[in-house]
């Protein structure tokens, strides 16, 4: 059994995947579960949900920021 986290999917439906990829959107927010064990150099793999289901790309985490208040994004 791995216990170690080296990355994490996310299913994200096919009308916002474009976001990330054509419109060059590199911020994705998300309430916290496994994200508290994620790191700057892990991978983040992108999976189509929804229609046309599947992995469609991969990037690697920058920076991961954790917050009580979700608008304190907004801030940044």
């Amino acid at each position: 059994m791995m216990t170690e986290i080296v990355g994490v999917t996310y299913p994200i439906p096919k009308q916002f995947m474009d976001r990330f990829f054509r419109d060059g959107k590199d911020i994705f927010i998300k309430p916290a579960t496994v994200w508290k064990q994620l790191k700057p150099g892990m991978k983040f793999v992108f999976y189509q949900s929804h229609e046309d289901t599947g992995f469609v790309g991969e990037a690697k985490v920058k920076r991961v920021m954790l917050s009580e208040d979700p608008m304190k994004f907004y801030e940044t």
